[in-house]
């Protein structure tokens, strides 16, 4: 959007038959509800004794010659043709891109807002934008809509999230039937940590199915309230590696007539029924590993640090960062050190995605820095860094990228960087049939590693 003097081409009063509707108003309103509207009776009046003191704003008709299209004002147009007047005044943008951005400026000034018939404005703006700049990125579009509407980045992301649903959707929440916090969070608390943890199902079922299926839900009283996505059912989506829990998803999705809380709770049963399982054979499985791997004293004294040292790290910690240290010390415990490798890696790369999340921009101008870098050790990824990485895209499994940021950054040093690129490795190979056999002393080394290097070091706090 350019300064205020070469945004329109003209302003000048315009006879009212040039002029056609936008077929697009986001406020979604009928002309029969308007010409009903009390309020609409005080205008027309206003405009029979004063004339119109605020002009329209329309764009040409590009298929049309001396024609236009009204862009805001279509309550001022409908009481000029109810009073039989000829001409209105007219500011004439100078592309569709500027015609959007004002109108929704004029009501955002006038507080007309909802959130709904914002999110239809703001997609008729990104698409104009998009139009008009075919190569904006993501992050350019995100600093376009923020210079446009003065949000801050939250709500951004959330007026983005909006926008990915169709017409019909917003058109249930501008009519009530509803409620505009279950559509943020179908994509916060169910799509996204779905794409995450069990991608596999989205494959399946694709995100845009999966997304029509909630909604439904929602409209149905069938997600109970938002809390309960964001605060319980999220135990679902943390136990990826639980097979149970990708059956209970699919069944979810599956099933429309299936309420959010008849599925956590068949979670919860199953999950109740394998920690007695667990519980019950956790004897045989202490006389297994006395059998298999020797734990010395000093290997024992140094588990018992390890133990220590995350009791004080705990107030620092994120939940998930908590529940994956306390796994990993229960695997290298009992002596289960591929289970313990994979897990204590993934507390790491939590805390790294958790101090990316904060500034994804940067992340992204650091990137298509480095991604140009023909040296060591830049020039291996090259051609692996994507542009405009978003939350989810964090959690792809690339950790090479989120150690390599941390290095160009200097959070950490060369020396770390070739500490935790090893560690990557042998993570790597723990986690897939190998014939790598790890020892008890190199797997504690991988727990200093990773307590040393990413959550005792303040330049990640």
């Amino acid at each position: 959007m350019g300064n205020i003097k070469n945004i329109f081409k003209s302003r000048k009063n315009l006879q009212i038959n040039t002029i056609e509707f936008d077929k697009n108003n986001p406020r979604g309103e009928s002309e029969e509800n308007i010409l009903k509207d009390k309020e609409f009776i005080k205008l027309t009046n206003s405009i029979k004794s004063y004339g119109i003191l605020e002009p329209l704003i329309v764009k040409p008709n590009e298929s049309e010659k001396d024609k236009y299209v009204l862009i805001d004002g279509e309550r001022r147009l409908r009481a000029a043709k109810q009073i039989n007047l000829i001409t209105v005044p007219c500011l004439i943008a100078a592309s569709d891109a500027d015609a959007r951005i004002l109108a929704y400026q004029i009501h955002m000034l006038r507080k007309q807002w909802e959130k709904p018939s914002e999110t239809k404005s703001i997609r008729k703006i990104i698409e104009d934008l998009k139009n008009s700049q075919p190569n904006i990125s993501e992050s350019e579009l995100k600093k376009k809509l923020r210079e446009i509407t003065f949000h801050r980045e939250h709500e951004i992301e959330d007026l983005l999230i909006l926008c990915e649903y169709d017409e019909a959707v917003i058109d249930k929440v501008i009519s009530g039937n509803l409620d505009v916090s279950y559509l943020i969070q179908i994509k916060k608390s169910f799509l996204s940590p779905l794409v995450s943890n069990f991608p596999e199902i989205v494959k399946v079922y694709g995100e845009d199915k999966i997304r029509e299926i909630l909604v439904e839900k929602a409209s149905n009283g069938y997600l109970v309230n938002t809390r309960f996505l964001m605060d319980k059912y999220k135990s679902v989506f943390k136990d990826k590696n639980h097979i149970e829990a990708k059956k209970i998803l699919e069944e979810f999705i599956k099933n429309p007539p299936e309420t959010i809380q008849e599925s956590l709770d068949k979670y919860l049963k199953v999950k109740k029924s394998t920690q007695k399982i667990c519980k019950r054979n956790s004897k045989d499985i202490a006389s297994t590993k006395s059998q298999t791997i020797r734990i010395t004293p000093k290997q024992e004294t140094k588990i018992k640090d390890i133990r220590a040292e995350y009791e004080l790290l705990g107030k620092n910690l994120s939940e998930e960062e908590h529940s994956y240290i306390a796994e990993a010390l229960t695997c290298l415990e009992k002596g289960c050190l591929r289970a313990a490798v994979v897990m204590i890696w993934a507390a790491g790369i939590s805390k790294i995605i958790t101090l990316i999340e904060k500034d994804l921009e940067e992340y992204n101008r650091v990137l298509n820095d480095i991604k140009n870098i023909k040296k060591t050790p830049y020039k291996y990824y090259n051609n692996q860094i994507r542009n405009d990485y978003t939350q989810e895209d964090l959690r792809d499994g690339n950790d090479n990228i989120l150690m390599l940021y941390l290095f160009h950054k200097s959070m950490i040093n060369k020396t770390e960087y070739s500490s935790l690129k090893a560690d990557y490795q042998i993570r790597c190979d723990s986690a897939h049939p190998t014939t790598i056999i790890l020892t008890t002393t190199k797997v504690i080394s991988i727990f200093e590693d990773i307590y040393s290097i990413i959550f005792n070091n303040k330049k990640l706090q």
